[in-house]
């Protein structure tokens, strides 16, 4: 039996804007209100973020109700960590958070497990590498 996939492809499937906040065109994705809470993973289960280029991309994270500002300090009111992902390539390969995801003239794709999580940012350290993001849930 197929299983019904529920698809929201962020930024409508295009790549990830950038704020070029960081040196070499780093910095962080931002959304069209230009908050870097980039997307909301609170009505998904799952995220697939699809890396090409060349550089390093961090994954964040909150589970608070409000978008937090990935910019300031994690605090109790403003929290929010590096996570974790599950490289869909390379099978048992998981990338920690504080180490994030490093491509070389490459793609790859992770996926992070967003239970109980609710708000993703993004933060990559060169303008060679480009982000998409895909939520969904097997239903």
């Amino acid at each position: 039996m197929a299983q019904n996939r529920d698809l929201k492809f962020i930024a409508g499937g295009e790549k990830l804007t950038f704020n070029h906040a960081g040196r070499g065109g780093g910095g962080w994705a931002i959304n069209p209100q230009g908050k870097n809470a980039i997307c909301f993973a609170g009505d998904y289960r799952n995220q697939l973020i699809t890396i090409v280029g060349t550089g390093n991309v961090l994954i964040y994270a909150s589970a608070q109700k409000n978008p937090p500002d990935f910019t300031a300090p994690s605090t109790i009111d403003n929290s929010y960590t590096t996570v974790m992902s599950a490289d869909y390539q390379a099978v048992g390969t998981y990338y920690t958070g504080a180490a994030g995801v490093t491509v070389a003239g490459s793609t790859t794709m992770v996926e992070i497990n967003t239970n109980l999580l609710t708000w993703i940012g993004i933060y990559r350290d060169s303008e060679e590498v480009e982000v998409k993001i895909t939520e969904g849930d097997n239903q």
